[in-house]
């Protein structure tokens, strides 16, 4: 896995500002919180082909922000097991009543993800930008 992109990074969920690194491999999307505040894994990280849209967000009323949405149950902790949709990243919920076909229907009808997501903010535009380079790529 070479890498592509690496700086450091906060993940951004409603009441908590979570320090960490983020790294964009060839392969995966890891971000390592500094203080693993949620406790469920050292290491979240999600296949690179998994991502399903990046979205440049606003953070402080600065361009830093980014929001990555990948597909259902992508992702793991570094240990290798499932966490369940979510992630560990406090992103958005799976509705497991929907199957895969309404999913693919949702998703080019009204352009709906139904995969967890995440918001992180960055140091600068630039760093934003090269980030969003990496993955799209």
């Amino acid at each position: 896995e070479g890498i592509l992109f690496d700086a450091p990074a906060a993940q951004i969920s409603p009441l908590v500002l979570e320090p960490g690194r983020l790294v964009v491999t060839r392969e995966r999307v890891y971000f390592q919180p500094v203080h693993d505040v949620g406790g469920d894994c050292a290491v979240r990280s999600h296949p690179l082909l998994a991502v399903g849209a990046v979205i440049r967000r606003r953070h402080t009323l600065r361009p830093l922000g980014l929001e990555i949405f990948f597909s259902a149950d992508s992702g793991n902790c570094s240990g290798g097991e499932s966490s369940g949709g979510e992630s560990g990243n406090g992103g958005g919920a799976h509705d497991s009543r929907h199957g895969k076909e309404e999913e693919d229907e949702m998703e080019d009808k009204g352009g709906m993800f139904f995969g967890p997501s995440v918001l992180l903010t960055l140091r600068s535009e630039a760093q934003r930008e090269a980030c969003v380079g990496a993955m799209l790529g």
